[in-house]
């Protein structure tokens, strides 16, 4: 299998016309690469972005076990990195614990000291940075850059050989390939990926969707009544109204009572439901990316949208944010006052309408219920949705992000590409024009995503297309 994998990355490599890729090898690997359901891309809830380095050594990846994430790599080094393996752990509603190191060693066996990179506690990898050493293909350091629980760099770390990179000579006295990439917003790292040989020739990441850890505190919560305070639109609080979720003033009783949640365990199994205080049974949900109140149904798709993660608020580590269970990457926001289910967008603006500040319950004459567990209906397998679902319509193509700006000291950036081209076109592909430059095979899949490498001064036209047919479009500009 890590053989095939090998194959189909350089099969990959000779459609893209990568320089990388000798011309007399490309016709031999077409013929070698024929394409099976195990040679799929990887599965939607991750993200693999290009591994940075030189061209040889053989594939490999390790992803973390199901609910943990990566926090560090280690391994062996002498002049270069010999060896690396990841360091994982636990990762939850309560934060990150048990790290250890997880899967194989990648490389080769020697090196004369055992090398490491690892974020401090409670953080988790969000970036990585690769250089050779001077004159080589071979990894010479690999520089992480850790999340905190509001998802902003907190710390990074380094492990690297005894040769000299770039960070050593910089500018025009080194000679090798050094590149950086990041997990895209909402996601982080779940994994490495890369290849190597008898040294580590080439490192980088494997992302996904995972909500931040919650506030300290917040898991206490669990069975208390509360209201949600706009962060940036002081005393407006999240209430329903005729059935639909605004944020707006409190002064009346009915509002205040409106205004009143209780916090229990998702109906979906897992992160948490908001039942109204003066509606029981009756919970938040989203449909057609509105927020509504709606009565318990019988249905797996409505203990689902009734079902959201608490995360550390994405303006604010003192606020709480929610993220959908079922729609990943997407969160409950104001928009003109009315709450919305968006996909996230990195900007202030969406950070600030997406967080919430919890309050003590504003109901007069609430206080905390008795917790009881709620008793769910028999649940049948999920249903095609009856509304739309949140997030662009297929078929479409986007990049995260559209403008790539490269520090001076870097030579290549990368942007995250997430299409759909719909049950409409199960054999879509992705192509790409560089500048003026004939349009580049990249992959045929339907819907994914994946990470992109992109130079300085180039501009980028990334195609979905299905026999000859345009079906979507997006542009990356690269600047430095």
């Amino acid at each position: 299998m890590r053989d095939h994998k090998h194959i189909r990355e350089w099969a990959e490599r000779c459609a893209r016309g990568l320089r990388t890729v000798s011309s007399l090898l490309c016709p031999l690997i077409a013929i070698a690469f024929v394409p099976t359901a195990s040679a799929t891309v990887a599965a939607q809830d991750t993200i693999k972005l290009d591994p940075l380095g030189g061209p040889g050594g053989n594939y490999f990846e390790q992803i973390c076990r199901p609910g943990r994430v990566l926090v560090g790599v280690q391994g062996w080094g002498g002049v270069w990195i010999d060896s690396v393996q990841a360091v994982c752990a636990k990762f939850d509603i309560n934060g990150v614990s048990d790290a250890q190191s997880e899967g194989r060693v990648f490389g080769g066996a020697g090196g004369e000291h055992p090398i490491s990179a690892k974020c401090s506690n409670g953080q988790v990898v969000g970036y990585a940075e690769v250089s050779s050493t001077n004159d080589s293909s071979f990894v010479g350091s690999i520089s992480l850059k850790c999340l905190n629980s509001s998802r902003n760099v907190a710390d990074a770390t380094v492990m690297r050989g005894t040769g000299r990179t770039d960070q050593d000579l910089g500018g025009d006295g080194f000679h090798g390939f050094r590149g950086d990439q990041q997990c895209p917003p909402s996601t982080v790292a779940v994994g490495i990926l890369g290849r190597a040989g008898k040294f580590v020739d080439a490192f980088g990441l494997i992302c996904s969707v995972r909500p931040m850890p919650l506030q300290p505190g917040t898991a206490n919560l669990l069975g208390r009544e509360v209201s949600f305070e706009s962060v940036n639109f002081p005393e407006r609080y999240i209430r329903h109204r005729n059935s639909l979720g605004f944020i707006e003033p409190i002064s009346d009783s009915l509002a205040k009572q409106d205004a009143t949640f209780k916090i229990v365990p998702g109906l979906a199994g897992k992160c948490f439901s908001f039942e109204s205080h003066n509606y029981p049974n009756q919970f938040l949900r989203h449909q057609g990316s509105r927020l509504k109140l709606a009565a318990l149904a019988n249905d797996q798709l409505f203990q689902q949208d009734a079902t959201f993660c608490i995360t550390t608020g994405l303006a604010s580590s003192e606020g709480a944010s929610f993220e959908s269970v079922n729609y990943p990457a997407h969160y409950l926001r104001h928009r003109n006052f009315e709450l919305w289910l968006d996909r996230f967008e990195d900007s202030e603006q969406f950070r600030k309408d997406g967080t919430f500040q919890i309050r003590p319950p504003a109901a007069a004459n609430s206080a905390a219920r008795a917790f009881g567990k709620i008793k769910l209906p028999n649940t049948r397998p999920r249903e095609t949705p009856s509304s739309p679902a949140p997030g662009p319509t297929p078929p479409f193509i986007t990049a995260n992000p559209e403008t790539v700006v490269i520090s001076p000291r870097r030579d290549q950036g990368t942007t995250t590409l997430i299409w759909d081209a719909g049950p409409d076109h199960p054999s879509a592909q992705v192509w790409v024009k560089i500048n003026d430059a004939d349009e580049s095979f990249i992959v045929e899949q339907s819907k994914g995503s994946r990470g992109f490498m992109v130079d300085p001064g180039n501009t980028y036209l990334f195609i979905l297309t299905d026999a000859g047919q345009r079906l979507a479009t997006v542009t990356v500009t690269v600047k430095q």
